[in-house]
């Protein structure tokens, strides 16, 4: 029960139902939390109802389906039959589970495929692509860390190692000839064009190339790290996407999908999984570092002079070392650091860590 200013007396109600009440199965296993329903009403009017459907898949019971009412009097949700009622909107539908109840596919309201792809524990997203369907085999990415998904890729054997990483920790280098494709593409059913896309670094006299059979090629000369992308149109036939340096080199970050299939990748640290990069669809990239309290201390890109610097001072931390702070807690940010005109914003903070003052300034 809410008050208004005007003393205005409010009753909010909210209704749930429990899963295992729809789908006894559930209170077999003693999945008991999850909620499939929840109606809330103001003053006996309801502004939503919202219902999430589950299935049994292969793997176990898992989400489903989301509807929500077109109207504040939809009638009772048909459980047999969700998709035959006019009075509830599909919002979404799970379309893939293939582990312990994480959902790597679904599609939207306007039967979107949104995908993605997870480490091989199902932990953590690695990449994600929307109007593409990984189930269907239609993009890909592969970044050659040692918590990812490798069964889809064919690639040179034993030459994913330290040497020379654009991101993470791993990459795909040797000094002889290289190459990663994905084992099975299918092309997205409305044919559209496709992209391939990696970051290279080629050996000191050789080159790296992006082909999609030999529709579409692109060659990267160099020996520092490039971003390099080919595009092509369908028909594809057996053609598939392919990096290869053939005088030896690196590649990492590699990706295929649709031109209109928008892309994200993470790259985390191996070791205790903190997030450290990032890679956009254009393949721009943000690598953050860290200091050894896991706190940000430097974040560039996703150009090379877009660099934040932090600075963190607790007194706690001189006192550890048996001098007397000299300065009050602060958490000091330099936007665009080393360029002309950097900004500068300091956060003051108490003992606990509480922000109390903020100042800003601009180098000069």
């Amino acid at each position: 029960i809410n008050f208004g200013t005007n003393n205005d007396k409010e009753v909010v109600e909210t209704n749930i139902t429990y899963a295992s009440d729809t789908y006894p199965d559930l209170q077999k296993l003693n999945i008991l939390t999850p909620t499939v329903q929840k109606i809330e009403n103001r003053n006996g009017i309801v502004t939503s109802n919202n219902v999430s459907t589950w299935k049994k898949w292969d793997k176990g019971w898992g989400p489903f389906q989301e509807f929500e009412s077109r109207n504040n009097d939809p009638g009772k949700f048909d459980w047999e039959n969700p998709d035959q009622q006019p009075n509830w909107l599909k919002l979404s539908e799970t379309t893939n589970m293939p582990e312990g109840g994480v959902a790597t596919e679904m599609k939207d309201v306007d039967g979107m495929d949104h995908s993605v792809v997870y480490d091989e524990l199902y932990r953590f997203p690695v990449a994600t692509f929307t109007h593409a369907s990984l189930k269907n085999n239609e993009a890909g990415y592969f970044g050659f860390e040692m918590y990812e998904q490798s069964g889809n890729w064919t690639m040179t054997p034993d030459s994913i190692n330290s040497a020379h990483p654009h991101t993470g920790e791993l990459s795909l280098s040797n000094a002889e000839p290289i190459f990663i494709q994905p084992k099975t593409f299918n092309a997205r059913a409305d044919n559209p064009q496709y992209v391939v896309s990696a970051w290279v670094k080629p050996s000191t006299d050789g080159s790296c190339q992006l082909s999609f059979g030999e529709e579409a090629a692109v060659t990267s000369k160099g020996t520092d790290w490039q971003y390099i992308e080919a595009v092509r149109g369908p028909p594809f036939g057996d053609d598939v996407p392919k990096a290869h340096c053939e005088q030896g080199g690196s590649i990492d970050d590699f990706r295929f999908g649709p031109v209109d299939a928008a892309f994200e990748a993470h790259v985390y640290n191996s070791k205790f999984l903190y997030y450290i990069a990032n890679i956009d669809t254009n393949g721009g990239t943000i690598i953050t570092e860290y200091d050894h309290a896991y706190r940000p201390i430097k974040v560039t890109g996703p150009l090379p002079e877009n660099v934040t610097e932090y600075e963190y001072y607790f007194a706690r931390d001189s006192f550890w070392g048996n001098s007397l702070p000299g300065s009050p807690n602060y958490v000091k940010t330099t936007v665009n650091s080393g360029e002309p005109n950097a900004m500068v914003n300091v956060t003051y903070t108490d003992g606990i860590g509480t922000a109390i003052q903020y100042q800003s300034s601009q180098d000069k």
